[in-house]
This record gives structure tokens, sequence and C-alpha cells, in this order.
């Protein structure tokens, strides 16, 4: 368990750093050298298939993460069948795993997680929007209270 626990706080916690798009993974990046500080965790989070960059093998070490695209990797970690439920529903990559993560209680308190409550449903200019390090902190909380993990 605190191993699992460790892996997924890293996955978490290095999240600014992971970037995921289409679900087709590559576990090599052109943009992360082997030497860089994260490239065992970006491997093993690709190969794992919580992360697949931005297509051509280019990673996105430095852009922006958005609440579609941590979705994707908070799903993929802790529940990828959840998703599959909300499959076909959109033309979105993000939309199955933003809507499970939603349904999971992963987003409250987040500005996503609040305009999908007040709006009814997810709008892209909401789910594409760079995520706040507030945002990226409550996630976590909320992740950690619902799988009864301790505090740190």
């Amino acid at each position: 368990m605190k191993r699992m626990l460790k892996t997924a706080a890293a996955v978490l916690l290095g999240a600014s750093m992971l970037v995921t798009g289409a679900l087709a993974a590559n576990t090599s990046f052109s943009d992360v050298p082997s030497n860089h500080w994260a490239y065992s965790y970006v491997t093993r989070a690709a190969q794992e298939g919580l992360v697949n960059g931005m297509g051509d093998g280019v990673y996105g070490e430095n852009v922006p993460l958005n609440i579609g695209q941590f979705s994707v990797m908070v799903c993929q970690l802790l529940y990828p069948e959840a998703a599959d439920e909300y499959a076909g529903r959109s033309s979105y990559y993000w939309y199955q795993y933003a809507e499970a993560a939603y349904q999971k209680g992963d987003l409250a308190g987040t500005v996503a997680g609040d305009r999908r409550r007040t709006d009814g449903a997810w709008t892209a200019t909401v789910v594409q929007q760079s995520m706040s390090r507030y945002d990226l902190a409550q996630i976590i909380s909320n992740i950690m209270e619902s799988q009864g993990w301790a505090e740190p």
C-alpha cells in the first residue's frame, strides 16, 4: 500500500510535468533526455498508460497542464474502467475522463468542477484552460480523502 501511495504521489505531484494527448502510448520522448530528473517517472508513467505526450514523440515538458489532461492521468491511475461509462459521448478525448473524475468527486472545489456543476455540462474552454496549483492540490486532496490515504 505504501509503495502504491508513493507511486501515486510521485505521479500526481509531478503532474506539472505530465501532459497527455491522444491515447496511443509512446514511452520515449525527444524532449525528455535520459539524464533529466523526471526521465524515469515520465517513462514509467508512459509505460503504464498514464501519459502519452503531445504527439510526434514530444512529451511537452514545459506545456501547462489542464483539467482534461490531468483527469486522464487520474482515471488511468486509479480507476481506468470508470471512464468507459462515458465513452463515445463526445469527440473530445478528455470528456470521458473529466466526467468520470467529476463523478468520483475528484474535481470538487476546482474551477472546472464548479463550472461543470453550475453549467451542467463540460465546455472545452473550461477543461482546456491551464490548471492552477490550487486546483492541482485540491484534486490531490480530494483523491487522498476518497481513497482513505493518510495525510502526509
